[in-house]
């Protein structure tokens, strides 16, 4: 039988439907500190120069970190510069004493956090260490993720109400930016700070627990929104220190924050990355788990980017880090071994950290009869993409989880298939990697592991009403399948798994689509951030 592409009447090709799922470019490096400035400074000369009354707005606004961020336009995104974020900012000699470290304890190197697989391992396997031998270099500098002006400016609020804590601040900029700190306090008497037993009260009310129903989880968060857990490391200052940051070379708050609007500060300053404070990567993957949930849930709490907080998952993915240099004598590591730390799913866009997930195209193909390919319909009450068609069984992978387990579950869970059916079954057979920009302008990276599952005419794919992601399925005949693509009913990393699938299984041919080598180089985009080794 004919195995050429059935275009609908006047397309000519599927082209358009990759540019809607991979619709942006990530910056690529190189990474030092004093490229990061040269990327700035081409940035900031590529602007165009504001008119006095937006500029006059951006001021006032800047400094008032509490109120949501406006929506961004289409013209506002395209201006945008996104810091690269880093795990370990890159060590720079632009500033005279460096940015400065807020370690609790004096260090001459700094201590890299301890990694673990990204799935789980046998007990009697060691635990990969991030921890750098002798002999092996350190990893090049590489971001983890990307972030927009507005949350640069939420961390740096962030680091203000720390430092209005008296707690070491948490995120790390360059250029160094001067957290200034709250004037002393009176010093209570000996009798009424310590007789009683009491620890002062830092003002705190409850942040809403992990299984989101607002009660208390042992989490305090302030006034204003930023969440504070209970027993969560939060390095206090100690004594003499002059204030958050004692970099020479380093800019006020007022000016980082303007920095970040329409128009820089006098010396074309801005921020040019952010990462972890030296004290948070010492203490490891838990902590910086911590301080990223605690600012995503205290945002979340307030209301702030709610068009991706607002479909808060209590999921959380893996984010790893720069990949070790090469060393042939070095120890295989385990898969995983460069995890760094896990995050909230909804707030993965807001750092513009890389994420993953699974996708299967499950398919009946009977002699002298066309193939079919069973198709859902998403549950109208999804928080992304309601009620458009998706790809048979599709999820992400949580931290801890492997993409074979992953894709079995979501197999059970989502089409009502035993696991019985799809171990045996199941193919592993591509892997595709895009960046998508949302309408509102967050960065997703993604990565999609694709598998295919052949099942015989009597396995039926059916809706599991205990799951409510599907509302229900359909066995489609390929030109049915492109038909819909072409009128926009399939979410848009579903047509491209669809796409992927025709050209591997013979359907798609540089005969049937006019643009079918840009098509082929397009599915799997260079992977510019880290991904599991």
């Amino acid at each position: 039988m004919s195995r050429s592409l059935p275009l609908p009447e006047g397309t000519y090709t599927l082209l358009p439907l990759i540019d809607a799922c991979d619709n942006f470019v990530l910056p690529h490096g190189p990474w030092s500190a004093k490229d990061l400035k040269a990327r700035w400074s081409a940035h900031e000369h590529s602007k165009p120069l504001p008119t006095p009354n937006t500029a006059a707005k951006q001021n006032e606004s800047a400094l008032d970190s509490d109120d949501d961020e406006p929506a961004a336009t289409s013209d506002d995104r395209d201006d945008e510069f996104l810091a690269p974020f880093f795990v370990s900012l890159p060590p720079s000699s632009l500033f005279p004493s460096g940015p400065t470290s807020h370690s609790r304890r004096p260090s001459t190197t700094r201590a890299q956090p301890t990694l673990r697989p990204s799935s789980p391992t046998p007990a009697a396997a060691p635990a990969a260490t991030a921890t750098p031998t002798s002999a092996s270099p350190p990893p090049a500098p590489q971001p983890i993720g990307f972030l927009r002006p507005e949350i640069i400016r939420a961390l740096i609020a962030d680091n203000v109400k720390m430092a209005a804590m008296a707690c070491q601040p948490v995120w790390k900029f360059l250029p160094p930016i001067e957290t200034p700190l709250p004037p002393p306090t009176p010093t209570r008497s000996r009798r009424s700070s310590s007789s009683t037993g009491r620890r002062p009260s830092l003002g705190m009310s409850a942040l809403p627990s992990s299984n989101g129903d607002g009660a208390s989880s042992g989490s305090r968060r302030d006034s204003s929104g930023a969440g504070t857990a209970v027993g969560m490391s939060m390095t206090p200052l100690g004594p003499g220190t002059e204030g958050a940051t004692g970099s020479k070379g380093a800019f006020k708050l007022a000016e980082a924050l303007k920095s970040l609007g329409t128009t820089g500060p006098a010396d074309g300053s801005g921020t040019w990355a952010a990462g972890f404070e030296d004290w948070v990567i010492e203490e490891g993957s838990e902590t910086m788990r911590e301080h990223a949930d605690r600012v995503a849930r205290g945002w979340h709490m307030d209301g702030r980017f709610s068009d991706q907080l607002g479909g808060w998952r209590n999921e959380e993915y893996a984010i790893y880090g720069p990949h070790p240099a090469f060393d042939k004598n070095a120890e295989p590591k385990l898969p995983g071994g460069n995890f760094v730390f896990s995050m909230e799913r909804a707030a993965c866009a807001l750092f513009g950290v890389a994420t993953y997930g699974v996708h299967c195209t499950a398919y009946i193909e009977e002699p002298d009869e066309p193939l079919k390919i069973w198709v859902p319909r998403r549950s109208a009450t999804k928080p992304t993409w309601p009620s458009y068609l998706d790809n048979t069984v599709a999820g992400g992978i949580t931290s801890q989880a492997s993409p074979l387990s992953s894709i079995i579950r979501e197999c059970a869970e989502e089409a009502s298939l035993d696991p019985s059916i799809t171990e045996p079954a199941l193919r592993s057979v591509s892997v595709l990697s895009y960046t998508y920009r949302t309408p509102t302008g967050w960065v997703q990276p993604e990565v999609q592991y694709i598998y295919d599952l052949k099942l015989d005419r009597n396995v039926i794919c059916t809706t599991n009403e205990a799951d409510g992601e599907v509302e229900s399925f359909s066995l489609m005949a390929v030109d049915e399948v492109v038909e819909r693509m072409c009128r926009g009913e399939f979410k848009p990393n579903c047509a491209m798994v669809l796409i992927d699938f025709f050209q591997r299984h013979g359907f798609l041919t540089p005969e049937s689509d006019a643009r079918f080598l840009e098509i082929a180089t397009r599915l799997r985009r260079p992977l510019v951030l880290p991904g599991p080794i």
